[in-house]
């Protein structure tokens, strides 16, 4: 039977007959089971005892709670098969596709699912949590965001040259390990106790480079920090590339709060999202003006 003709919030019954060509066997008993076809409606997160914003805002490493609402959606004369829990990440919608997310079990009472998620924000900046609602049949509501700041404190220290975010000065460089395969970026972390850089880590893909090949084409690099803080808001630097064949400039955001586990520091954008901005940078024509932006 197709899916079309089975409609949302009705039960169904299923049973089964077998036929040898001679005989037919008992009509088994039924097997009855619904139909829910409708996504969760879910409402947008909402902090419980700190401003998102402005106000009584959270501070780096402090502890806050956000409360999570959803309900069913049920069709006219029939049944919904109810809110099963809520899934959520810190770092991207992305990561709720397919089941995935952290799960948190819901609370029904008078129709409405509710929970509650505690948030711990390690660096100051702009944060983002992204929730959805997912009932028993597997339907997932729209993500749903919720925007925090966490100020910066005059007294947490920023590290310029640091990449990995411990403390220290690294060195960044296109791998060469004596292959002649695409190089990636590498990179170099320095140990506290003042040694030569340790065994290298991948910074970059090679694919993710400003040419879209390689890391070792003439690519200039160059990465920073400041005494006040760093230029994405996370306390580490952010890597700037330029490919002069191609006039280009391009600026990689370091992705050291939302990266998985093993995962690179800077990607493009198609694997992450607005992590690579091109700099636009206008040209000097002798005897005419030139606007740069």
């Amino acid at each position: 039977m197709p899916e079309y003709a089975l409609s949302s919030g009705h039960r169904y019954a299923l049973n089964a007959v077998n036929k040898d060509g001679d005989m037919t066997s008992p009509v088994s008993q039924n097997c009855y089971f619904w139909i829910d076809k409708d996504s969760p409606v879910a409402a947008a997160p909402a902090p419980t005892d700190f401003d998102a914003m402005s106000g009584n805002t959270l501070a780096v490493n402090q502890t806050g709670h956000v409360s999570l609402s959803a309900t069913d959606v049920i069709p006219n004369n029939a049944r919904a098969s109810g809110i099963a829990y809520f899934t959520y990440s810190n770092a991207s919608a992305a990561d709720l596709d397919g089941g995935g997310g952290t799960h948190v079990s819901a609370t029904i009472a008078s129709g409405t699912a509710t929970a509650t998620v505690a948030v711990t924000p390690t660096q100051w900046g702009v944060h983002d949590l992204y929730v959805a609602a997912v009932d028993v049949a597997g339907n997932e509501s729209s993500v749903q965001t919720l925007q925090y700041y966490v100020p910066g404190s005059s007294s947490s220290a920023v590290h310029p040259g640091d990449i990995d975010g411990d403390g220290h000065p690294d060195v960044l460089a296109a791998r060469n390990d004596g292959t002649s395969g695409p190089a990636p970026l590498a990179l170099y972390s320095t140990a506290p106790t003042g040694a030569y850089p340790t065994a290298d880590t991948v910074a970059a893909a090679a694919a993710d480079s400003p040419n879209g090949t390689t890391w070792a084409s003439n690519i200039l690099l160059a990465h920073r920090s400041s005494s006040v803080q760093s230029t994405s808001g996370n306390a580490v630097d952010d890597l700037f590339a330029a490919n002069p064949a191609a006039g280009a400039l391009k600026y990689y955001i370091n992705k050291i709060r939302s990266k998985s586990p093993g995962g690179t520091y800077f990607t493009s954008p198609a694997a992450s999202g607005n992590s690579t901005l091109g700099v636009v940078r206008g040209r000097c024509q002798p005897g005419a003006s030139t606007s740069v932006r």
